[in-house]
């Protein structure tokens, strides 16, 4: 579609969906004297109009017909496709329905495809990538850090739909453009999706769990669908946790997509692909889990420390217990108990072996110190965490010394 053609097409449209029965000629023949800018500026203002009305059958009819020919046909520059994003934008607090979001998405997929196919056989052999996804993943960036900033006065829906976004994205990026992993979008665009799913997993008292629920199996799905990629993807985000000023906010992404990888269904190969996919990252995972959550001075989110539930009840063993998170526990309760005690209760509940007796001596004295805390909450997680202590307690003896040490 050149732009000769958009601009009659423009003419055109601003006629289809006009809120008048019947049409004016006059206006019809006046806006084709326009120039083709103030055509484009008249195809905005419609746009805008047809995309934010309440009417779901015209903004769906105009996303599926006129954004969807503009995504694939039109011969677009970058400005004019930021302009069209700049309206997308605007959908995502707005749309309840699923045909709705279901059609934005289908836009910015169309987009970012057809930009990533530019260049290359597939596309549009002689004509050259004007960074639509970079574009996006950097909006799409600052918006999920502008709502990170004010959570509490952010709907749920609209953190999940942001992260339904990246998803989208994610799999439209790995699909046509097989350098994305090396490229400069990539660690963008992977920090976008694990902010938008820890957003959207928080817990708060409104939230909904269907909700959130929805945002886990979407997630899910993408990486299931591309799991040859799951190591580059699993290296990345542990990457990323390095350099974070705010490491944990990446655990419920690595959580999923370890779960996912332990999900995967047996091939002919060996009946666990995913532990032999995990298993070169059990050291950096077993570390982030050490560092970040077991010692950490404030107290760490419960859906971030749940993350790991997959993680240690598949691949943590005694060894790692007696050597990483016995001593990480030990410290850390002498320095903020009230941050590592619910954290260390949900790691022993996902614990799928039985405890030394060395090992419980050793955390026996946090538990006990913790229990004389002035801070109520102490007292409370302490008890918790014995609790889930001694149910992974199965030597008679091991059992007479946490009575013992009790006494």
């Amino acid at each position: 579609m050149s732009k000769a053609e958009i601009a009659s097409w423009i003419t055109s449209t601003s006629t289809d969906f006009g809120d008048d029965d019947e049409i004016d000629n006059d206006a019809t023949e006046s806006k084709a004297q326009l120039s083709d800018e103030e055509k484009w500026s008249e195809f905005l203002s419609l746009a805008k109009s047809s995309l934010l009305t309440s009417q779901t059958k015209r903004r769906t009819e105009f996303l599926n017909d006129k954004m969807m020919a503009l995504a694939v046909r039109g011969d677009l520059s970058l400005s004019q496709i930021m302009d069209l994003l700049g309206i997308i934008a605007l959908t995502y607090p707005r749309y309840v329905d699923s045909p709705s979001r279901d059609g934005v998405i289908n836009v910015l997929k169309a987009l970012v495809k057809r930009d990533e196919l530019r260049g290359t056989p597939e596309g549009e052999a002689d004509a050259n990538k004007l960074g639509v996804g970079e574009n996006i993943f950097q909006w799409l960036g600052r918006e999920i850090q502008r709502i990170g900033a004010s959570r509490s006065s952010v709907a749920l829906s609209n953190q999940v739909i942001l992260f339904t976004w990246c998803c989208a994205l994610l799999e439209t990026e790995l699909k046509y453009n097989p350098g994305v992993t090396t490229s400069p979008l990539w660690k963008p665009l992977l920090t976008a999706m694990a902010t938008s799913l820890d957003l959207a997993l928080e817990e708060h008292e409104n939230n909904k769990k269907s909700l959130q629920k929805a945002a886990v199996v979407v997630g899910r799905r993408v990486i299931r669908n591309n799991s040859s990629k799951i190591p580059v993807i699993l290296e990345t985000v542990l990457d990323l946790t390095k350099s974070s000023s705010n490491p944990t906010l990446f655990s419920p992404m690595i959580g999923l997509i370890v779960d996912v990888a332990l999900h995967l269904k047996p091939s002919g190969k060996t009946e666990k692909p995913g532990v032999d996919i995990v298993n070169p990252f059990k050291g950096p995972i077993l570390q982030h889990l050490v560092t970040d959550i077991l010692s950490s001075k404030t107290v760490v989110p419960r859906h971030r420390a749940q993350a790991f539930e997959s993680f240690v009840t598949e691949f943590v063993d005694e060894p790692d217990v007696i050597e990483s998170i016995v001593p990480a526990i030990e410290k850390g309760t002498l320095r903020a108990p009230e941050g590592v005690l619910p954290s260390s209760r949900t790691v022993f509940k996902a614990y799928r072996s039985t405890i030394s007796q060395d090992s419980l001596r050793k955390l026996l004295t946090p538990i006990l110190n913790s229990t004389k805390s002035s801070n109520p909450l102490v007292r409370t997680e302490a008890g918790h965490f014995f609790e889930a202590l001694t149910s992974k307690v199965s030597d008679s003896s091991v059992q007479e010394l946490a009575a013992s040490e009790i006494l």
